[in-house]
């Protein structure tokens, strides 16, 4: 896990990189792989350094998904990944050159955020993302990979850090590995119908206020784990915001962190207001497909951390080592404490 010095506050390099940056207008959405223009969070960027850059994005105060949250203020994990997964297709596009019909195949990702900085936040909040590649990866000119580092700054400190690691694909031989162990191409969410999912887990113990969000059904709990089924949600405008040909990564994300706030309740009493995912160290080993059963389990350590694996067909998809933690009084919703 990536670890923040304690007290830093960054208001030097936040200060610098304001006034570079525009704050006023999104940037092109096809840019960022998004179809609505609802779903863009950038709003410019700049080079830092011969291969630095930095990424401005406005933190909504109200979005349809990503603050239908019962913890305020509500930009805690989803949001500041998003912005995160934006910053670097930006960056790639505008930066490294890479096609915009280019595929992208995410191996690793990990977060960690600042609970004291995220609920001194004010709604809409202006965040700039310092984006740092490194170890990239080229073959006869074209780019293979990059690993990406990312530190998030708000005007009061900095908010986390994330790590990504990413492939680069272009369309022809994407095709060829989906089609890999298959009679025939992986259906398209936009052709998939959602699937109606019996005892869906009401969305107050995953920490979310919207039944459309939630993406766990028919939770198994043990004294040491929470086993459940993931939903594939193609009728959610947010998560699948064009055609995907399996369940991305940010849907993965979203749902380790509601196993774990479901874990979090059941295990320990945590109240899913209160319950943070204030660290998360994800690994993709293949694609979550949409026609088959997905399932996640949650195991919860020793020293207080919750082990996510998700499964499928018998292989294990991805993996995600996570940190919870608990906001304090001040950060409750008035009325939304269970």
């Amino acid at each position: 896990m990536i670890v923040l010095s304690e007290h830093e506050t960054g208001t030097t390099a936040f200060d610098e990189l304001h006034e570079r940056l525009s704050f006023d207008r999104t940037v092109d959405r096809t840019l960022l792989h998004r179809a609505a223009l609802s779903e863009v969070f950038v709003t410019d960027s700049c080079r830092t350094g011969d291969s630095t850059y930095a990424v401005a994005a406005q933190l909504p105060a109200s979005h349809a998904f990503y603050t239908s949250l019962l913890i305020s203020p509500r930009t805690v994990d989803p949001l500041l990944l998003e912005c995160c997964r934006q910053a670097e297709t930006l960056c790639t596009h505008e930066y490294f050159g890479v096609d915009r019909c280019t595929k992208f195949v995410l191996r690793e990702w990990s977060l960690e955020v600042d609970p004291d900085v995220i609920s001194g936040l004010g709604t809409p909040a202006e965040l700039i993302v310092e984006v740092e590649p490194h170890s990239a990866r080229y073959r006869d000119g074209r780019l293979l990979g990059t690993d990406y580092e990312m530190r998030m700054r708000v005007e009061s400190g900095t908010v986390g850090l994330v790590r990504m690691a990413v492939n680069y694909l272009p369309p022809e031989p994407y095709a060829v590995m989906r089609r890999r162990g298959r009679p025939g191409p992986p259906p398209s969410s936009d052709e998939f119908a959602a699937g109606t999912a019996a005892q869906l887990v009401p969305p107050y113990w995953v920490g979310r206020t919207n039944p459309a969000d939630v993406l766990l059904c028919e939770p198994v709990v043990t004294v040491d784990s929470v086993t459940a089924g993931v939903r594939v949600p193609v009728d959610n405008a947010s998560m699948f915001d064009h055609a995907q040909d399996h369940l991305p990564g940010m849907i993965l994300m979203e749902a380790a962190r509601q196993v774990v706030a479901f874990t979090m309740h059941e295990h320990h009493g945590i109240s899913p207001a209160r319950g943070v995912v204030a660290g998360m160290d994800a690994r993709f080993f293949r694609y979550a497909e949409l026609d088959a059963p997905l399932s996640v389990v949650a195991k919860t350590g020793d020293r207080g951390g919750c082990a996510v694996s998700f499964l499928q067909n018998g292989d294990e998809v991805a993996a995600v080592d996570t940190t919870p933690t608990v906001l304090p009084q001040r950060s409750f919703r008035t009325g939304q404490v269970w």
